[in-house]
């Protein structure tokens, strides 16, 4: 993978500058695109983009903030590169879990990879535990989960206090195969639920135990039979084992998270699409609508660093952040720069002055006799939310690379 930077100067009286990091990657689609701060006090960011985890810590420039690269974690597995004309395959990260899954006194970072064929159909992955020492460092990974991966997700699953990780397994319509869910505690897988839903997209947990409940929701496809067919759904299945029931989403549903948007204790679903944005009840027993404006993709943030949760989108190129109680949503814009293609977006004190910035994510078909896509990481200083920008370019350099096997 090819790595530059770029800088993206925002036009002040005083003007403000912040970095973007451009990374090319090697396939038609950079999905998977996640932004994930990482504990401990060195500043160190996840950023899971082009099929790989770059792990960077947050320092200063002469154009202020700045990402510099630690470490970055491939998958020893993927096929190679087809060749120069064909069609690449898709190297896909999920948004990972970052916490004691192992039981020990580090944390882990579980990092899922998956790679898909140029037509959708996965060709392999795994799921990695890295254990995370005190001092910004890596140990030794192991390898839980052999298989094409679409989703993580964490709950307690024992009642002990700790979380456990969670892998939802790829579901291709087409096919007929249906996604599954294994549990994993301590590493050591500990139960499986099979034939949950076709085309999973997302997951969460409800509760703790043996009483817990598995949302995951799906995207539809159109097969050529009914039987290889999906509306988007949401699939509830109880951890102990019962069969899942999944309920068609009321719109359609290109994206989806879960969080408690309205601030009243509960899990909601938000899912989007060509005809809007929508928070809905687990059940979908209410759906309300928060933007009637189609999008591809959703993020969380915290506003205020308070903990409580908003929906961050991006239509017609204007930044949106959607803040909710429990009669309506509100939907406003926030940020003046372009957004066309919105993956992700963090909100925090990124190198420890006080001051909370923005790090957002973009991605866009890169025009280049590859066919390839870019994937945009963004400071955004907090002064500079609603101005214009002017680029100019500086080198970047990436941390060694570890490939996971």
């Amino acid at each position: 993978m090819r790595i530059s930077l770029v800088l993206l100067v925002l036009l002040l009286a005083s003007p403000a500058e912040a970095q973007v990091h451009q990374m090319i990657c090697s396939s038609i689609d950079a999905p998977g695109v996640s932004i994930t701060a990482l504990p401990g006090g060195h500043h160190q960011l996840l950023l899971g983009a082009c099929g790989q985890y770059l792990v960077a810590h947050v320092g200063r420039s002469a154009h202020g903030l700045a990402l510099v690269g630690d470490t970055t974690f491939t998958w020893g597995g993927a096929s190679a590169t087809p060749a120069h004309g064909t069609q690449p395959d898709n190297m896909m990260t999920m948004r990972p879990i970052v916490t004691d899954l192992a039981g020990g006194a580090e944390a882990e970072l579980a990092l899922g990879f998956s790679q898909f064929s140029s037509h959708g159909g996965g060709r392999g992955g795994g799921v990695y535990l890295v254990p995370m020492h005190d001092d910004g460092t890596f140990g030794r990974a192991t390898h839980p989960f052999r298989g094409t991966t679409r989703a993580l997700t964490q709950y307690d699953a024992d009642a002990d206090g700790r979380q456990d990780l969670v892998v939802i397994e790829n579901g291709e319509p087409y096919t007929g195969h249906r996604g599954a869910a294994s549990i994993y505690v301590r590493g050591r897988r500990a139960h499986r639920l099979a034939d949950v839903v076709m085309a999973p997209i997302f997951a969460t947990v409800l509760g703790s135990g043996p009483s817990a409940q598995l949302l995951v929701a799906a995207q539809g496809y159109t097969g050529e039979t009914d039987a290889t067919s999906s509306p988007p759904s949401l699939a509830v299945a109880a951890i102990s084992g019962s069969a899942p029931t999944v309920s068609p989403l009321p719109h359609d549903g290109w994206s989806s998270t879960f969080g408690d948007f309205d601030a009243d204790g509960q899990v909601d679903i938000a899912f989007a699409g060509s005809e809007g944005i929508y928070l809905a009840t687990p059940g979908l027993s209410r759906v309300r609508t928060v933007d009637t404006q189609a999008t591809r993709a959703l993020g969380v943030v915290d506003l205020t660093g308070s903990g409580t949760q908003a929906l961050a989108f991006c239509t017609n190129d204007h930044f949106r952040v959607a803040t909710c109680d429990q009669s309506r949503c509100w939907s406003v814009p926030w940020l003046g720069a372009s957004c066309e293609s919105f993956a992700d977006v963090l909100i925090a004190d990124f190198d420890g002055d006080g001051t909370r910035e923005m790090l957002m994510a973009n991605r866009e078909h890169y025009q280049d006799d590859e066919n390839r896509s870019a994937v945009w990481m963004t400071f955004i200083p907090a002064p500079a939310m609603h101005t214009g920008t002017r680029v100019v370019e500086e080198p970047f350099v990436a941390g060694p690379t570890t490939a996971l096997r």
